[in-house]
């Protein structure tokens, strides 16, 4: 791939918008040549993406019709990354001037606005690319050339790439590593790929729902199973029991701590804790979840239970809890708690997900 890539930046330098011999050139390098040499080590880029490597794609994009001046090739997981404008993935960028080549791993830059790619806005792209950094701190920490800014050039698109990065490496035409080099670095970002992934799954990302409403609306949608796990979205069964018991461990101390006696009814109610304090009675509904908690599930028994005892009801989120996923059984820990009594449940605080719907024998046939 190392003389493809100094080809395409030799390229470069005689940018057109039109379809010049030279674009043509360009063109057939970015959109077959360099992603099937990528295809070539998915095997490589696979493992190192663990389960978001099943549904790994390739993608060259030099502009259609008028040519772009920054052509580049992505490497991504179809699941988390619907196109070029959405989600996560590595990429290769080439600068403007000609001079060198970026493998980046970022978020999707720009929108599709009557038929033509706008930035997304700066502070959207900051939100991100900070969320994506904190994700990443470690390598950062062990790397801090990663996090230099990029120069590509380009004009409006050129600084939306530059803003969306949260790692890159930069390959000058003059310093170009050999194959071997290049190999070892896509198959690192991937891995750097793998950890945005797997925090996005956890619901950690500031545009990832979380995982329990991912679960419920895959459910509703009829998704299997088997296909929703392929493609790594969730937690398990066993995940989402140990965050479960995890949270109702830490509400039921708080709930001490704040003088409650607290008894356990969640296997045979539509709420979880029975509280009593003197003559005081409350029920309490517990949600835990390894996202940030702005949004969780609740069933229809739920939510009418504790609109009829309210306002001697509470709700305890437990967000942001860590899921060891590496150990055989997986373990739950840390996490934020928040209580809220009494919870008063607004219409507009519900969004339906799925609803049953009753059908007319006399309507079969």
């Amino acid at each position: 791939m190392r003389d493809e890539l100094l080809e395409v930046i030799k390229l470069q330098q005689d940018y057109s918008a039109a379809n010049t011999p030279a674009m043509q050139r360009r063109g057939e390098l970015i959109r077959r040549v360099i992603r099937e040499q990528l295809e070539d080590v998915s095997e490589q880029l696979r493992h190192a993406l663990g389960a978001h490597g099943v549904d790994l794609d390739f993608e060259g994009r030099d502009g259609t019709g008028r040519k772009t001046r920054i052509p580049w090739v992505r490497f991504y997981s179809k699941a988390r990354s619907h196109s070029a404008q959405d989600g996560w993935y590595c990429v290769y960028l080439f600068d403007a001037p000609g001079t060198g080549v970026y493998l980046e791993l970022g978020h999707g830059s720009t929108t599709l606005e009557g038929g033509e790619f706008r930035p997304r806005p700066p502070e959207e792209l900051a939100r991100l690319v900070a969320w994506g950094r904190e994700a990443l701190k470690s390598i950062i920490s062990d790397e801090p050339a990663l996090a230099l800014p990029m120069k590509l050039g380009g004009r409006e698109l050129g600084d939306a790439y530059e803003r969306s990065a949260v790692l890159a490496k930069w390959y000058p035409a003059d310093d170009m590593p050999s194959d071997e080099e290049l190999l070892n670095d896509a198959v690192a970002f991937a891995g750097y790929l793998k950890l945005v992934y797997d925090a996005e799954v956890l619901g950690l990302a500031p545009t990832a729902p979380p995982p329990e409403v991912v679960e419920v609306e895959r459910a509703a949608s009829g998704q299997s199973q088997r296909r929703s796990k392929a493609q790594g979205f969730g937690l398990n069964t066993a995940e989402r029991l140990a965050v479960e018991l995890h949270a109702m461990a830490l509400a039921k101390s708080h709930l001490q701590e704040l003088g409650w006696r607290v008894r356990d009814v969640s296997a045979t109610h539509p709420y979880d804790f029975e509280c009593t304090q003197g003559e005081q009675q409350m029920v309490v509904e517990v949600k835990g979840t390894t996202s940030t908690g702005e949004e969780v599930v609740v069933t229809h028994n739920e939510v009418e239970v504790q609109r009829m005892r309210y306002p001697n009801n509470a709700l305890i989120v437990v967000h942001s809890v860590d899921l060891l996923r590496s150990a055989d059984t997986p373990k739950a820990r840390g996490g934020m708690l928040l209580m809220r009594s009494p919870w008063e449940i607004e219409d507009n605080h519900l969004r339906p997900i799925a609803f049953r719907c009753a059908v007319q024998r006399e309507e079969l046939s």
